[in-house]
């Protein structure tokens, strides 16, 4: 745990000095709120790591030139970062000594949790797996083929990958997450306090509760459920706090880390050019060079999504993976259409069904109606995830009939049609969540935002009652014996707690390396595989678990197969 402070400040420090960057570049004022630098870092990074992942391994090397980036900047842009120091150094002086006790105990036990052993299944199945890959190779041709979820490369294990300077045959830190959940948190405490909205408000009260569970891992869901509704945050309440050329840059990140909340995300970017284009007339109208402008903001669309279409090319023979779209003669490695389509039929099953049959990557989706119904009576947490994202839809369609103004009855009519497409698409409530977070927080807003001088003042009250319930929630479930569930979760593999444990107060929990190694070989290539384990966890890479290769093997009648000599060389899937 303590190892983690350091690594905390690390990271965070390192995406302040990028977060800053863009502004200082297109001569725009920093943000008020001293930690919006650091969120908006976290996006410049991640699309950094991309580059560095196409251009060979995310190693220590790289590591150093991040470093030595941040360090040329700091040196070059000197001038430039000392209004931010004078406004960090304001803040610091402001807060009270209650405020500086509830930080410290906030992040001692953010960092006590992200030490703990990971409560999160794609840990084992393709997490640890995704970063050796990267730590070791960058990307591979026909990666997916190992796993379709090796194929996605998201940004956020590249940025995780990057940011975690140890050498890889060593298990680096996972922990990021918890940084970013700490650069939320003050975040957030700074907006709330000196300009309260019921939106942010709504939107604290869920996401830090429902990330408690993600700093075990580091989740690319956790990223869309920070920057998602902070979109809509700055679409449509803070309009002038990103300028258009970090907001679209933001965007593109959230979806190089995870294409599930894509049409949420392209509908805040078409809102946030529509108020531009509200205030000045005409989006480019009043800008004194419009095509040097438009060339800035394709060329932000280009430096985040380049590297993306690319690695997914070369990982899966898809651009736009998981999308089975694919353009000019499919290359030998690419995923089987067969098999493609099916991983995509698997995720919308585990939306439904807490065991996914053969026959289910295979059979036709059912029929609306049906599959709404067994969504809806699902049994258990997930069904209970699911009650609720429909509860909240069907609230803010109960407020359609009481707003006036058309631009608030047309957003909550295009998010409540943004989660049913998500619905119809995806049905797993994790990969809903970003848009339903959105959407609760909205209707939180359009319920209480009264102007009342005499209800403003609770504000405060309101808000240092609710700080204070959520620290005390994190503190119970930190210490929460997870192992008592065990019997009843379908996680059967995953470590679980007893509660407090002293085991990991200084080092983090690494040890994922159980059980016994075996190896079989793909052409002349070593494979490793745990003989009891279903996942491969963090097994030696090249590595396969035994059950999906008999699973693939048995089904579909696919036999993985090497290009080459060498690992570097990629793989495909024989017929």
């Amino acid at each position: 745990m303590l190892t983690l402070i350091p690594y905390f400040l690390t990271v965070n420090l390192i995406c302040l000095i990028y977060g800053i960057i863009p502004f200082i570049l297109l001569k725009r004022t920093l943000p008020l709120n001293p930690f919006a630098p650091i969120l908006v870092g976290y996006a410049i990074v991640g699309v950094l790591s991309q580059w560095f992942m196409i251009g060979g391994a995310i190693n220590t090397f790289a590591f150093l030139v991040l470093l030595l980036g941040a360090f040329v900047a700091l040196w070059r842009y000197s001038y430039n970062y000392k209004p931010y120091k004078k406004n960090l150094n304001t803040w610091f002086q402001s807060l009270s000594k209650k405020e500086v006790i509830g930080f410290v105990i906030f992040g001692l036990l953010v960092a006590y949790q992200s030490s703990l052993p990971t409560k999160i299944n794609d840990m084992g199945g393709y997490y640890l797996q995704t970063i050796q890959w990267m730590r070791e190779y960058g990307i591979v041709k026909g990666l997916g083929n190992l796993h379709p979820a090796l194929g996605l490369g998201s940004a956020w294990h590249s940025l995780v990958t990057l940011v975690s300077p140890l050498p890889p045959e060593t298990l680096p830190f996972f922990a990021i997450n918890g940084s970013l959940m700490l650069a939320l948190a003050l975040f957030i405490w700074i907006e709330l306090k000196y300009h309260f909205s019921w939106y942010l408000f709504a939107y604290a009260v869920l996401v830090f509760p429902l990330g408690f569970l993600y700093l075990t891992a580091p989740s690319p869901d956790w990223p869309l459920l920070v920057f998602v509704p902070l979109l809509g945050y700055w679409a449509f309440i803070k309009r002038e706090t990103l300028p258009t050329e970090v907001f679209l840059l933001l965007a593109c990140f959230v979806f190089a880390c995870k294409p599930s909340s894509a049409m949420l995300v392209f509908f805040l970017v078409v809102r946030f050019f529509y108020t531009k284009q509200q205030n000045n007339g005409s989006f480019f109208s009043a800008l004194k060079k419009p095509f040097l402008r438009f060339f800035m903001l394709v060329f932000c669309v280009a430096l985040a999504l380049a590297p993306l279409i690319y690695k997914n090319h070369i990982q899966t023979g898809y651009p736009l993976y998981p999308s089975g779209l694919s353009i000019g003669t499919a290359p030998k490695w690419q995923i089987p259409k067969d098999w493609n389509q099916a991983y995509r039929q698997g995720i919308q099953s585990w939306g439904i069904n807490d065991k996914v049959e053969v026959s289910t990557f295979k059979a036709p989706n059912p029929a609306s109606g049906n599959r709404f119904k067994k969504w809806l009576l699902r049994s258990g947490y997930k069904g209970l995830m699911n009650k609720l994202i429909f509860l909240n839809a069907l609230f803010a369609l109960a407020l359609l009939f009481t707003k006036r103004k058309l631009q608030e009855r047309l957003l909550l009519l295009a998010l409540i049609g943004i989660s049913s497409l998500e619905w119809y698409f995806l049905s797993q409530y994790r990969l809903m969540l970003p848009t339903a977070l959105c959407l609760f927080s909205f209707n939180i807003l359009f319920t209480f935002n009264i102007q009342n001088s005499l209800f403003e003042i609770r504000h405060s009250s309101l808000f240092t009652l609710t700080s204070s319930l959520l620290l005390l929630l994190f503190a119970l479930l930190s210490f929460f014996p997870f192992s008592i569930l065990k019997d009843s979760s379908r996680n059967q593999q995953i470590t679980q707690t007893d509660g407090f444990t002293s085991a990991n107060l200084i080092v983090p929990y690494t040890n994922y390396r159980i059980g016994t190694l075996d190896t079989f070989l793909v052409d002349s290539i070593p494979f490793h595989y745990y003989k009891e384990r279903a996942y491969a966890w963090n097994c030696p890479i090249p590595a396969v678990s035994a059950s999906h290769r008999k699973f693939l093997k048995e089904n579909f009648g696919y036999e993985l197969r090497a290009l080459g000599r060498e690992v570097k060389d990629g793989f495909w899937l024989e017929h």
